[in-house]
């Protein structure tokens, strides 16, 4: 209903420093409606950034008229008459792709999967601004209610234009919880998917509490199952550190049972989430409640022999590294070296700076987040340690990365074919090998197989 000026646009676009040159078109694309795109020349089209373009014009003219997207070109394309040839202007998704970074944290993980349904992408990146990917100031007032709903924070447009990225947004929307007295209890459910019609997939985290793994998994699995990841709590308010399985069951299902009062269950859990989901579905069968799937994901039975059982801070702060950095190849004995003579909040400072520098946690999460990750990553190991599975009357799947069988056949202490889950199992366990490691096995270019075993288990009985 607002009438839009192209000109007007492209007369302001002008008097901006260093262009020559402006055309902004209408342009459909990708099923995602008309945006505005900008094409801008000037004789540095590199200092011609975006999100500097898109403040500049957000200054001086309404949010309906400042473009989607932005295109900096060395000259703009003529046609033999000498005029601007419109139809030469290149489309914005034909420009190269900023290399993608994924999610870190449930912040950032819910925002993209907003994004991704708003904007209807297969799949948004911490780089990724809303604009560029065809967001709109109607879209951007839905994604601000959504964010209040999600999140019950406030958050004024004007602050997308400012902070158009994932990254950015997401750091805000965390700065404000993280000021915001709370007045609701903790809940370890964080939505990855809500749509969907059949029973849910309710993924556990692993030994360091977030549950960010599974986004490719998510993406992979069809679009019939809404998915919910179970977040420690204990990475929100260190006072809920859980640090035994039978009490992580008991606090992770009650949320479940929040979302879906009645089963089936649908349960997985990678690495010691398989040893969460084990119990808690154990739980659920002792209350006669259904269990449509229980997928056990490269987990290991308690603690195998020959098992890493270090607990000095050092020791921790290492696997707590080496388990963010995944498949990455984690310098151990670099990393000793550099925290063994520092104090416990040089060590915090050290680590934080490091792993921010390397994309490895979101920028300003501050000390006091990273202290309840290290927190969360020795409860955990301590509750799985102490943990003792009772025989259940169920059934199973377990899922074993082909490099965690080699490497075990291969152990001083060989494991067993069902790493030692198949006396456990009262209604039997199924095996699948897929191709991989323990970490590559959930990313993008092997994670089919996995999501093929886990589609497969909802045609059938498996309480």
């Amino acid at each position: 209903g607002f009438r839009i000026e192209l000109g007007e646009i492209e007369w302001v676009l002008r008097s901006y420093p260093g262009v020559r040159e402006a055309v902004v078109l209408l342009r459909s694309s990708d099923g995602r409606g008309p945006q505005l795109v900008a094409y801008v020349a000037g004789d540095d089209p590199a200092a011609q950034e975006a999100g500097e373009l898109r403040r500049f014009l957000a200054e001086k003219l309404p949010d309906y008229m400042v473009p989607s997207a932005f295109v900096a070109l060395e000259s703009l394309p003529l046609g033999p008459n000498g005029k601007i040839d419109r139809a030469a202007l290149p489309a914005p998704q034909d420009l190269a792709v900023t290399a993608y970074r994924p999610p870190r944290d449930r912040f950032e993980l819910e925002l993209a999967r907003i994004w991704e349904e708003l904007l209807r992408a297969e799949r948004v990146g911490l780089d990724d601004s809303f604009f560029d990917l065809g967001g709109h100031s109607l879209l951007a007032v839905g994604l601000m209610a959504r964010i209040e709903q999600r999140f019950g924070q406030r958050i004024p447009l004007t602050a997308l234009f400012q902070e158009a990225t994932l990254e950015r947004l997401a750091r805000n929307v965390r700065e404000q919880a993280r000021d915001a007295p709370s007045t609701s209890p903790v809940s370890p459910l964080v939505p990855i998917r809500l749509r969907g019609n059949a029973p849910p997939w309710f993924f556990v985290h692993p030994v360091g509490g977030q549950v960010h793994w599974y986004l490719e998994l998510a993406r992979a699995l069809g679009e019939d199952h809404p998915i919910f990841g179970l977040q420690a709590p204990g990475l929100m308010d260190r006072e809920l550190r859980l640090t035994d399985v039978p009490r992580m069951a008991a606090v992770y299902l009650s949320a479940i049972r929040e979302a879906q009062p009645e089963g089936p269950y649908f349960l997985a859990g990678w690495s010691v989430g398989g040893v969460i989901a084990f119990e808690m579905a154990r739980a659920l069968r002792s209350l006669a409640q259904p269990v449509g799937a229980l997928v056990l994901i490269d987990t290991l039975q308690g603690s195998q022999p020959g098992a890493e059982t270090g607990e000095d801070e050092v020791s921790l702060w290492i696997d707590l590294i080496a388990d963010l950095a995944g498949a990455v190849s984690v310098d151990r004995d670099g990393w000793w070296k550099a925290l063994q003579p520092l104090d416990h909040e040089q060590r915090l400072a050290h680590v934080a700076a490091e792993l921010t520098h390397r994309s490895l946690l979101p920028p300003g999460l501050g000390a006091e987040y990273l202290e309840r990750m290290l927190g969360v990553h020795f409860a955990t190991r301590q509750a799985i340690r102490s943990y003792e599975p009772v025989w259940s009357a169920g059934a199973g799947t377990l899922v074993r990365a082909a490099a965690t069988v080699e490497r075990h056949a291969q152990s001083v202490f060989p494991l067993e074919n069902t790493f030692g889950w198949a006396p456990l199992f009262g209604g039997g366990l199924t095996v699948h090998d897929v191709p991989g490691t323990h970490y590559s096995i959930l990313e993008k270019d092997r994670v089919a197989a996995l999501a093929s075993i886990l589609s497969a288990l909802h045609s059938g009985d498996h309480r």
